[in-house]
This record gives structure tokens, C-alpha cells and sequence, in this order.
């Protein structure tokens, strides 16, 4: 049971703050943490669901978890899922706009381009390529190719902005 300026403090190491390195680098989730602030016992109980579950189906997993995200102003499936990869890094992928860029536009992968139209089986298909492809490249986990697609995604941008 943590006191919210406890919270505060916890939450701000993962998404950052003032003079806080963040540890999770979905894009832009720390504007939102004060309204989150607010609903900090809606957080711990997403938080608690997950890490009791986190040797599920990835389906079931993001489906319940929703359940509370969605209780929650400022928390969408990109923070929800960055928990669900923290308490299981092998099987739960993080999901906001740069893989779901990348698998679209490089691997023509035909998937749903927003993350917030996802339910518990788009996700677990989501899941499952992205694991297909750490098979593929030989890497151990999810964390792995969160960078991976954080650094291709930075590269077509790059690219893209060059071309303008």
C-alpha cells in the first residue's frame, strides 16, 4: 500500500518528471500522470491485476486490465501495456504507435493502427507476430523489441522529415 505522494514519486520514476529519468519511453505518457495522480488506487488495482495474471493468456490479460485503464483518465492501452510487458517481458509486447508504424508500413503487417481500437485478441495476435519476429532475429524478450521498433520507427522519421 503505497501513500499517493508515495505513488507519485514510484509512477514518476517509470514515465518520468521534473529531473526523473523515465524507465518506460512510450511516447508522451508523461503528460498525463496528473490525472492519474488522481486515480491512484484505480492504478495499483490495474497494477495488482496484472502482475497476479501475468502467466496468462495475453487476451485475458489486456482485456481485464482494460477493465480498469479504462476507470482511469490519462491511462491508455500504450501504459497499460508497458505494465503488462514489465511483469512479463517474454510474452506481453508493448503496443502504442511505433511497432504498429513499423509492422504496417515494413512488413505490410495489416494490423489495427490505433492502439486504443484494440481488444484482448487483437492484442494477442498482436503478441504473436511481434514474437514471430523476436524468434526470427534472435532476441530474448519484449523489451528487445520495443528498442528494436523504437529504432526503426526514429529511422523513418528521420528519413521522412530528411525528404520534406
Amino acid at each position: 500500500e503505497l501513500s499517493k505522494a508515495e505513488f507519485i514519486t514510484e509512477y514518476e520514476e517509470l514515465v518520468g518528471g521534473k529531473g526523473v529519468e523515465q524507465i518506460w519511453h512510450s511516447g508522451s505518457i508523461d503528460r498525463s500522470k496528473a490525472n492519474v495522480f488522481k486515480q491512484h488506487k484505480t492504478f495499483r488495482k490495474m497494477v495488482q491485476f496484472i502482475r497476479a495474471n501475468k502467466n496468462k493468456e495475453a487476451a485475458y490479460v489486456f482485456d481485464g486490465a482494460g477493465k480498469f485503464k479504462d476507470k482511469i483518465n490519462g491511462v491508455g492501452p500504450n501504459i497499460m501495456a508497458e505494465v503488462m510487458m514489465t511483469y512479463n517481458p517474454v510474452e506481453f509486447a508493448n503496443i502504442n504507435n511505433n511497432p504498429i508504424s513499423v509492422l504496417n508500413k515494413e512488413a505490410k503487417a495489416g494490423i489495427k493502427k490505433t492502439p486504443r481500437s484494440y481488444n484482448g485478441l487483437d492484442y494477442s495476435k498482436f503478441c504473436e507476430i511481434i514474437k514471430d519476429i523476436r524468434r526470427e532475429l534472435g532476441l530474448t524478450n519484449m523489451l528487445e523489441m520495443d528498442t528494436f521498433f523504437n529504432q526503426i520507427f526514429q529511422k523513418l522519421k528521420e528519413e521522412r522529415n530528411n525528404a520534406q
